[in-house]
């Protein structure tokens, strides 16, 4: 199967699995409020941050190696153990420190935290597994899966009263049953590890746990600063907000995922055919992004409305984050380059400038603007991280940043703005018949894009279900 269809196949997966929460949400947000979704955002946040301390790398470097060698069953086992070792140690760290966790989240029963962290850990593993194996497009149909049960589960605990722990729980049972499922397309064995496979993975993880900070420094950090600057309500719809964006940048994230083995198993002399796959993936990372951020500036406080009324004081920080989104879409893909090309030490300074920026400034535009100077921070960290990574790329590789087709898909975006204003403005915004005009106005950016790029009508023809050929 080629890079474009996997990319497809996981993009639906992931699209799919995206939609799914999007909707339950909805669901969540008008039964149980702002205030307890912002409490429940908030525990996830923390759970974040205790599996990124809990991998350290470790997934990374599993799906690196097992990438490109022919001993998976050993770098599998190897991975397994500092995992598992890691696991218990960051649970016994939850345990001693309960009690300020749970003052910070507001949360009473925080030793779910724990539940969190095992469920979540086992189904991250398992579909690092999956990439490893050039099986990215299997590993995000599970996300659908998990996605699903957990919204079935988290739907029917909240009709029946359970409200908070029924949140969480969803999360776990989810979790496990979609990595349970993964376990079947692993085609790795359990094998005898030596000394070097454990170095092996610890010589990347070193390096690669800096990304997986980086990431979580993104999707979190910010939701982390907020609950010590402001109330629980605003963090609710904060992170409605960056669920919104984040539904955007699902195209982005299936670039990436397929794209890291294909790049990882290439010799390291191809090194125009690394530039050449590095410039499709990027050409492409923004493909929704793009008009995303053009209807989101038009119709951000209708869409924020479909959860409430409350809801709409976030269209401001909605605009910034689908903007932040997009950098940081683009600083991902060109990371997952040079961690591709066996470089994390490189990632590695650069995801640390990042992450500095990035706790910085979150601490001081939230003290002094509070959440729209979180999603503000989130944006210039992420342009900073992006200037950095795209510098370093350039620098390593033959890449370079395809500008033309960028172009068009921003000038595709600005003509289909211009009719959904138009749209927006005859009916009022009210708020059914302008929900209407999203699917009009995907129909008129990619019926103009695929007039003005001829590039991209060749990949739409190639990938065609019925057709088989290379993504470039």
């Amino acid at each position: 199967m080629e890079l474009g269809q996997k990319s497809v196949i996981h993009f639906v997966s992931q699209f799919a699995a995206t939609i799914a929460g999007f909707l339950a949400t909805i669901f969540l947000a008008r039964v149980l409020g702002a205030d307890t979704l912002g409490t429940y955002f908030l525990v996830i946040a923390v759970l974040t941050w205790v599996k990124m301390f809990s991998t350290m790398g470790i997934t990374r470097s599993v799906s690196k190696r097992i990438s490109e060698t022919d001993e998976p069953g050993e770098f599998l086992t190897a991975g397994l153990l500092i995992q598992i070792t890691s696991v218990v140690i960051v649970s016994l760290s939850i345990l001693l420190f309960r009690g300020p966790l749970q003052e910070y989240t507001g949360y009473s029963n925080i030793e779910v935290l724990i539940v969190l962290l095992l469920s979540g850990s086992f189904f991250g593993f398992i579909t690092s597994l999956l990439v490893g194996e050039g099986l990215a497009h299997v590993a995000g149909a599970l996300n659908p899966l998990d996605r699903i049960i957990r919204t079935i589960v988290q739907l029917t605990l909240v009709v029946l009263g359970f409200e908070l722990l029924g949140l969480f729980l969803g999360y776990i049972v989810a979790s496990v049953i979609a990595a349970t499922v993964g376990i079947y397309f692993v085609a790795a064995k359990l094998e005898y590890p030596e000394k070097r496979h454990f170095i092996s993975i610890w010589s990347y993880a070193k390096y690669s746990w800096i990304g997986n900070f980086s990431n979580r420094s993104l999707a979190s950090m910010d939701t982390i600063v907020l609950g010590l600057f402001v109330t629980s309500d605003l963090i609710g719809i904060y992170e409605i907000a960056w669920n919104v964006a984040s539904v955007l940048a699902v195209f982005g994230v299936s670039i990436n995922q397929t794209l890291f083995p294909e790049i990882s198993s290439l010799d390291e002399e191809a090194s125009e055919e690394v530039a050449d796959l590095a410039q499709t993936g990027v050409a492409y990372s923004g493909l929704f992004l793009i008009p995303g951020l053009i209807g989101g500036s038009v119709l951000g406080e209708v869409i924020l409305s479909v959860y409430s009324a409350e809801f709409r004081q976030g269209y401001v920080v909605l605009v910034v984050l689908i903007l932040a989104r997009l950098i940081s879409t683009y600083k991902s893909q060109f990371t997952n380059v040079i961690d591709a090309i066996n470089r994390p030490d490189v990632t590695f300074r650069v995801d640390g400038v990042f992450v500095t920026a990035n706790i910085v400034l979150n601490i001081v535009l939230v003290y002094l603007y509070g959440w729209i100077g979180a999603a503000v921070a989130t944006a210039v960290s992420a342009l900073l991280g992006a200037l950095l990574s795209y510098d370093a790329l350039v620098r390593l590789t033959e890449f370079r940043f395809p500008i033309a087709e960028v172009s068009k898909q921003v000038v595709s975006a600005f003509i289909m703005g211009i009719f959904i204003y138009a749209g927006a403005e005859f009916i009022a915004y009210e708020l059914v018949p302008s929900l209407f005009l999203i699917p009009i106005g995907a129909l008129i950016y990619f019926a103009v894009l695929l007039v003005i790029s001829r590039r991209f009508r060749t990949i739409v023809r190639n990938n065609a279900p019925d057709r088989v050929h290379p993504f470039n």
